[in-house]
């Protein structure tokens, strides 16, 4: 959930990610990780930048795999159409009370779907 918060993520380890402001990074698979734990020089595999769309996404993706969205982050984003779909499709489960959306059970198998489709939706929009 550090996304969620606006937060970095220190990730140490011979398999963990970690990301600091738009950088994601890697660490090595585990005899490398050994082998350059006694340099100098930090043992990383290597990393990317979020593209200005991830940018633009990573709140709603990281509210989705964390399993409740805000219904302002939807609507900031434009995505009516696909939060219908995603209801009337039993992805979502609508909290009146505290205006959030949580993944029932059909969502959480499918989450990694309502992503892609959120990422071609929002992409169609961004691209304009």
């Amino acid at each position: 959930t550090h996304a969620k918060r606006g937060e970095d993520l220190l990730a140490l380890g011979a398999t963990t990610d970690g990301v600091f402001g738009h950088y994601h990074y890697r660490h090595p698979e585990y005899e490398q990780y050994l082998t350059g734990a006694y340099s100098d020089i930090p043992m990383l595999e290597g990393g990317v930048r979020e593209t200005a769309l991830e940018q633009h996404l990573c709140l709603a993706i990281a509210a989705l795999m964390t399993g409740s969205i805000i219904r302002t982050t939807l609507q900031q984003m434009e995505t009516e159409p696909l939060l219908e779909n995603w209801l009337a499709s039993s992805m979502l489960k609508e909290e009146p009370e505290t205006d959030r959306f949580t993944l029932n059970a059909n969502g959480s198998w499918l989450v990694n779907e309502m992503i892609a489709e959120l990422k071609d939706w929002a992409g169609n929009i961004f691209a304009e």
